[in-house]
């Protein structure tokens, strides 16, 4: 009933617990996992849709989006356990890691004191994410030795990984996955390089694609919630694309907002040339006859591609800016049928101002207005 028994009592029913969570994970045969991974880190989409109309980029993060957590052991004195614990990205193939990376070690979390064998595995069994910049411990799959944040194992000389990063405290053993580091990005990313097949636009502050020299800037677009699915892209995992606004959008998430959509969720300028399609429209509207009580209403529009505003014709549903010729109106106010204007003011007219001559009802009052006069000559 004392105190030290009761701490004991808990510090052995966590243990138990995590003992048991490790072994449940280590018992579990997914066999998808290794597919899933694997495509996700494959071929990376175009940047371009199939006519060539857009202008993008391929960039994504080396981390990926699903998490699964490994934790480690502690014992009774708060130190992890030296006990080996292997986990796979591929058990069939003997490829370990987890079914976000390929790895032979696992890292320490700071906040849980706890080990995970990555950053994803770490939030998805936790309420808060981790801070991997504060990592700073690591733990070998084969010997289980424990280590400050290295390329390889001290104890048995064991490499963590094909490729690490000691500033991201990242590991990643995929033999076909190029991953460089940015330093103003402040993170790796998947590709060859700066200079080779990315460079770092400064105002955009993000790594685009080496063809994407003559691209309009957008400060700091890449800093910013993905306007379909709301995941910041700086460091998604997803691949992102530049639309020819400058504004920035996930592939998948493009993909599926242009089946029904042709204007950028932010703007509303047009994703592409859409001329053929604006000319659909204009055989559309000169094969239609508006019923006569719409004949010569007018409408002020608004038009998102070149930014003014014109004149057109009404219509239930198409607006042609005047300017431009596009479709991708707005718009602002109906107006009345010309003639309808112009005889308008005619009738409501204001009443004159009464004349400076007319008697005032207050005694003196004519000889201020006069006195007024003076002044105003």
């Amino acid at each position: 009933g004392s105190p030290a028994n009761s701490m004991r009592k808990r510090t052995a029913s966590q243990k138990s617990m995590r003992r048991f969570r490790s072994a449940a994970t280590l018992g579990r045969r997914d066999s998808s996992s290794s597919t899933h991974t694997l495509g996700s880190h494959g071929a990376r989409p175009g940047a371009q849709d199939a006519d060539g109309a857009l202008s993008g980029i391929d960039f994504e993060s080396v981390d990926d989006e699903d998490t699964e957590a490994d934790s480690g052991e502690e014992d009774d004195d708060g130190d992890f356990d030296n006990d080996p614990i292997m986990t796979f990205h591929d058990e069939p193939n003997n490829i370990h890691g987890c079914k976000h990376y390929q790895r032979r070690c696992h890292v320490a979390a700071p906040c849980c004191e706890e080990f995970f064998c990555c950053r994803f595995c770490h939030d998805e069994m936790s309420d808060h994410e981790i801070d991997r910049a504060e990592i700073n411990k690591v733990r070998c799959m084969m010997c289980g030795h424990k280590q400050d944040v290295a390329a390889e194992c001290e104890n048995c000389n064991q490499s963590f990984a094909r490729y690490f990063c000691s500033e991201c405290k990242f590991f990643d053993d995929k033999d076909d996955k190029k991953i460089y580091h940015c330093e103003k990005c402040k993170i790796c990313r998947i590709g060859e390089g700066l200079g080779i097949d990315y460079f770092h636009c400064d105002r955009c502050n993000a790594c685009m694609s080496i063809t994407l020299k003559d691209h309009k800037c957008v400060e700091r677009s890449l800093e910013s919630d993905c306007p379909v699915c709301s995941e910041y892209l700086f460091t998604s995992t997803i691949p992102v694309m530049f639309l020819p606004c400058g504004h920035c959008i996930h592939v998948k998430c493009y993909e599926t907002y242009t089946q029904t959509n042709f204007t950028c969720p932010l703007c509303c300028k047009s994703l592409g040339d859409m001329s053929q399609y604006f000319m659909r429209i204009d055989q559309l509207l000169a094969s239609e006859q508006m019923p006569e009580e719409y004949k010569g209403l007018r409408s002020l529009i608004f038009c998102s591609d070149c930014e003014q505003r014109s004149i057109a014709s009404f219509h239930f549903v198409y607006h042609k800016c005047g300017d431009c010729g596009s479709y991708n109106t707005k718009v602002l106010e109906q107006l009345p049928r010309e003639e309808d204007e112009a005889a308008e003011p005619a009738a409501t007219l204001p009443p004159p101002a009464p004349s400076s001559q007319q008697p005032s009802p207050v005694d003196g009052a004519q000889d201020i207005v006069s006195a007024d006069d003076q002044l105003r000559l």
